[in-house]
């Protein structure tokens, strides 16, 4: 297992381990949604301050 952080939609998600299978010719590939929000020191580079908003928190609705 190789243990990655990512930040996209359900949709990229789903693309992405589909990619990663076919490339790497693997049976399946896992991932898993840890967080909604994340919390640092206040200094995020990410624009919504790490939180998830609109179309990649729809996404987490399932």
């Amino acid at each position: 297992m190789i243990p990655v952080r990512i930040m996209c939609t359900r949709e990229q998600i789903v693309e992405i381990c589909k990619e990663t299978a076919r490339f790497y010719d693997q049976f399946a590939v896992f991932a898993t949604l840890v967080a909604t929000e994340t919390v640092d020191s206040g200094q995020s580079k990410f624009p919504t301050g790490g939180r998830l908003t609109g179309n990649q928190l729809a996404a987490t609705d399932h």
